[in-house]
């Protein structure tokens, strides 16, 4: 196990995801944000003041709920979960990370309405007088809509994202070796 590095980690058989969630992170500013998370928010807890290092932690702070939702839903279930952990992160940490309770990206009709009709083995216009593309809801695991039924009923139809089962399997995966990863490496203070 101590021979754990990024380039084992990216040997792995999701090497594409792998990629996906650094880049993610990267784009997010929030590589090294994790390299020193401990630190980061001893610091942060200890300096409130305005302008300092408390805008800074917002900053990365709505950056991490961005980046989480961005991932999709093993990332967002992770955010969600962390969003009740006052004492673990600070304040502002908890803020931004409630969002993602009710405040999830829905992902495209298209995308739905391709789901729905490779289901139900038919356009949604034979069965559908009207179907809302705008969701009502949209959570991490899948989204809900408003829809008029050919004998004017009127239902709610609950999708579930594309791919949600096989992409938490390969998240989980993924986290996983990323967790071992960090726990193996030495820490910056142990240099």
């Amino acid at each position: 196990m101590a021979s754990h590095s990024i380039f084992w980690l990216m040997r792995r058989p999701f090497l594409a995801r792998t990629r996906q969630i650094l880049a993610v992170l990267a784009k997010r500013g929030l590589l090294f944000f994790f390299a020193r998370l401990e630190s980061n928010l001893r610091k942060e807890g200890a300096d409130k003041t305005p302008g300092g290092r408390r805008s800074a932690s917002s900053k990365y702070a709505c950056q991490l709920r961005l980046a989480l939702n961005e991932l999709g839903p093993t990332f967002i279930k992770v955010g969600q979960a962390l969003s009740a952990r006052s004492d673990l992160l600070p304040p502002e940490y908890i803020d931004e990370l409630s969002k993602l309770l009710d405040d999830v990206l829905p992902c495209p009709f298209e995308e739905v309405r391709k789901i729905l009709e490779d289901e139900l083995g038919q356009p949604l216009d034979r069965i559908f007088e009207s179907f809302d593309p705008q969701p009502i809801a949209s959570a991490s695991i899948g989204q809900v809509y408003a829809a008029r039924l050919r004998d004017e009923q009127e239902v709610v139809v609950k999708v579930i994202r594309p791919g949600v089962e096989e992409g938490i399997r390969q998240d989980l995966e993924i986290l996983t070796d990323m967790v071992c990863l960090l726990y193996t490496s030495p820490s910056p203070r142990d240099s």
